[in-house]
This record gives C-alpha cells, structure tokens and sequence, in this order.
C-alpha cells in the first residue's frame, strides 16, 4: 500500500500536488509555503498581489492599504488592490471617497481576528442597518468570505477580503487561521515594500498622501477637502512632487507613480 501510495504522490503534477490538502479543510505545507515564497519573492507592489492572489486557494479578493498618515484611523479606506471582484464592488471601493467610515471595517478591527462575512450580517445588533444591508449585498454577490484585518510595521494597517475555492465554513477551523497568517505575511511584506519606495522616491508622508489623492484623478479642490489643506497647499505639494518624480503635470505624474508602484 505504500508504495502505491508513493508512486501516486510521485506522479502527481506539481500544480495538483500544490492544491493538494493534507487533510479536508486545510492547506498542504508544500502549498502553504509556495504562497509565502511569492509574497517575498516578489520585486513591485503590483506582483506582490497578483502572485499571492494567484496561488490563494480563493476565487475573489480583495486587499486594502489604509493611507500612511491615517493608518490609526481604519475608518477610512487607501490603495485597493481587486482580484476578480464582482463589477459593482470593483466600483464601489474604486469610488470611495476615503472620507467616510465604513463600518463593516471598524467592526472587523474591533473583533481582533478574521470574520465570517456571514456571521458580520448575522450578529448585528442593528438589523436594518445601511451596514448591514450592504454586507448582505456583498453576500449575495460573492458569497461566503473572510474579512481579515491586517497590522503591518510602523502601525500600517490593511485589510483582506477573501472568497471562493476553498473559503468555506465546512472546511473546519484550521484554514482560516492559515489564510489569516498568509493574508498578514502578504501585508508586512507590502508595507516594507512601500517603506523602500518612499526611501527611494524620497516623498514626505504628506507629498505621498496627496500623490495618491492624485492616482485617484481627484481634483486640487477634492485633495484640499479631504486632507484638510487649502488649495494653495496643495499646489505647492504638487510642485514638490512634480520635481521629485521629474514630471512636469498631473497626468504624467499619475502615470510615473503608477509605473514605479509608488501608490501609498
């Protein structure tokens, strides 16, 4: 029987032998550690995400890095990163205006630890809530997920949503602990990874928050609005960031920025 078992194992593709669990509900150690080898592997924030994502036993993702200077305040929502994402939620977090709480992520990072997206719109003590009517929503689209919250060094925080594949409650209780453990490696290997970039940009926490206001095509108006600045602040960080990037306007700006993944 052994081996038989051997040469079952030995004929495996690499690909099947990865997927493999080791038990129902749990991800194989060989499978495990492939996914960390491409969070640290990876060169640019882009890879980083698209490597992990692709390896995640999951169908549907979605990973969120909380701005550098509110990154105590996970109210509100910075870089999105999408991976197979349902249309309407592609748009609804492409278009978030990071001003507004959003309260399914406050009650994730109040709780510590992974949730259930299930249990987040069973356990409300406020059943007819806007909250709670758009995490049903989001139920009804992908299905069951786990929302991880996420700390990183120099207290960035992020958050992870994840569904499809193997994310399911009848798997047991040991997967959402690994998925949780992955999703936090992927998380401090993206903040060390910014952390380098505005070593070598040598952008200033607030040069970088008004850049990223700026990926986002929001006006100076807008920039002022949400960071609480005049407009005429603004434009000299603007000037700044102009002559850092060694760009002359906004739009090549926004462009350079995305090309050396510099988004924060």
């Amino acid at each position: 029987m052994k081996s038989i078992e051997k040469i079952s194992t030995s004929s495996m593709g690499d690909a099947e032998r990865l997927q493999s669990p080791i038990r129902q509900g749990a991800l194989s150690e060989d499978l495990f550690l492939s996914i960390v080898n491409a969070i640290h592997s990876a060169e640019t924030l882009d890879s980083i995400f698209k490597s992990t994502m692709a390896l995640m036993p999951i169908s549907l993702a979605s990973y969120h890095h909380f701005p550098s200077l509110g990154a105590l305040d996970y109210k509100t929502l910075g870089t999105f990163h999408g991976h197979n994402l349902p249309a309407p939620i592609e748009r609804f977090y492409k278009g978030y205006n990071m001003k507004t709480p959003d309260p399914d992520i406050v009650t994730i990072f109040e709780t510590g630890s992974f949730v259930w997206l299930s249990d987040l719109v069973r356990n409300s003590s406020e059943p007819n809530s806007s909250r709670i009517s758009i995490a049903k929503r989001t139920l009804n689209l992908t299905g069951e997920a786990l929302c991880i919250p996420l700390f990183g060094p120099r207290n960035r925080r992020g958050y992870m949503f994840l569904s499809g594949g193997m994310i399911k409650k009848e798997n047991g209780p040991l997967l959402p602990y690994q998925i949780q453990a992955l999703a936090q490696i992927f998380h401090s290997r993206f903040c060390l990874m910014i952390q380098s970039i505005e070593r070598q940009v040598n952008l200033t926490k607030r040069e970088a928050q008004v850049l990223e206001l700026l990926t986002y095509g929001k006006t100076n108006q807008d920039i002022a609005d949400i960071l609480d600045l005049s407009v005429n602040t603004v434009s000299g960080y603007l000037k700044k960031i102009f002559l850092k990037l060694d760009v002359s306007d906004r739009v090549n700006a926004s462009m350079r920025a995305q090309s050396m993944k510099s988004v924060f």
